[in-house]
């Protein structure tokens, strides 16, 4: 069943509305060049896509940069979100103090060649600055005009609990929580997705592809495909065990019954969980793009989730902590 183009989801009680297919910015300056991130910005405001979120920390503020050169002159079409960030696996102690974010949303607002950013997010759980010290300062930020609503990455249910409690106590609120998340990966399900629907959190989802491995490129007993992940990163082929790439299979075979692709019906599944407003995706190509972004028109059928979800299973439990998932502070 087809539904008309790009959908949106309101975020923080309809502050503003992000489309179900966002653009992760943690490839640019990285894999794409300054003008290639222009390239793929105008395909997805093209598409009808409006969120682009980044981080301080992906390619040393390079992917801000770019983000922020392609955006000039068509700054208020989009939703940009940005975090306080830090090297991956880094202990984050002390990043999300009040110094250091107002450091960080000086340093992330010049780069971007913006006045405001619309959501500011906490990378990581800060485990020695108190939570009402971090919670405080982002709504300062958010009075001063410097951010227009503010969320956290990568806290457990735990930890966004215990801001939730502090933003409460300071009569103020988050409005999201960005997370690891696919089809594969799905720890999330039971810690953290209680506490969004209790409290109204939305969920950006990243890593929705499992770094490729849900669009069906790579296959039993053949080479990874020329200029893959795979090719180069060893962790990327340890996520190919057999009993993941026999599940591909699978997912391969009923995505060609539906007359799509693997890709589009592993991102479909996702932004059917309610608690999904957005499906963040990192692409090098334009074209990879429109080709995901034609998920929003996929509903998948129950018995299809079904399908999909025992095809999951198949895949060994371990995989929470392989397909890139991050370390989860808090």
């Amino acid at each position: 069943m087809l539904a008309e183009c790009m959908k949106y989801r309101t975020v923080g009680g309809g502050a503003f509305s992000v489309s179900r297919i966002g653009v992760g910015g943690n490839i640019f300056g990285h894999f794409c060049s300054r003008a290639e991130t222009a390239r793929i910005l105008a395909v997805a405001a093209d598409l009808g896509i409006n969120l682009v979120d980044t981080a301080d920390a992906y390619s040393n503020g390079k992917s801000e940069e770019y983000i922020g050169a392609a955006l000039r002159g068509s700054r208020d079409k989009w939703i940009i979100a940005t975090k306080a960030g830090l090297t991956s696996g880094a202990d984050p102690s002390g990043f999300a103090s009040a110094s250091s974010l107002r450091q960080k949303i000086e340093g992330s607002l010049a780069r971007l060649n913006t006045d405001y950013v619309d959501l500011y997010q906490v990378h990581h759980f800060d485990p020695k600055t108190p939570i009402e010290e971090t919670i405080g300062t982002l709504a300062l930020l958010r009075a001063e005009g410097k951010i227009r609503s503010f969320g956290v990455s990568n806290y457990s249910g735990t930890a966004l609990r215990t801001a939730i409690v502090a933003a409460n106590g300071q009569g103020t609120n988050l409005v999201s929580v960005q997370c690891h998340y696919n089809l594969f990966s799905r720890s999330v399900e039971r810690d953290l997705f209680p506490v969004c629907r209790a409290h109204g959190i939305v969920v950006l989802a990243y890593g929705v592809l499992a770094r490729g491995v849900l669009t069906g490129k790579y296959a039993r007993d053949c080479p990874p495909p020329a200029g893959s992940r795979a090719e180069t990163s060893a962790s990327v082929q340890r996520d190919l065990a057999p009993d993941v790439l026999d599940a591909v299979a699978r997912i391969v075979e009923l995505a060609k019954s539906l007359g799509l692709n693997a890709g589009q019906v592993a991102v479909a599944w996702l932004l059917q969980r309610e608690e999904v407003a957005s499906a963040l995706v990192g692409v090098r190509h334009g074209l990879q793009l429109r080709q995901i972004a034609d998920a929003v028109k996929v509903h998948l059928d129950e018995p299809h989730i079904q399908q999909l979800d025992a095809i999951a299973k198949r895949v060994s439990q371990s995989a929470d902590a392989g397909f890139g998932a991050p370390r989860v502070f808090g």
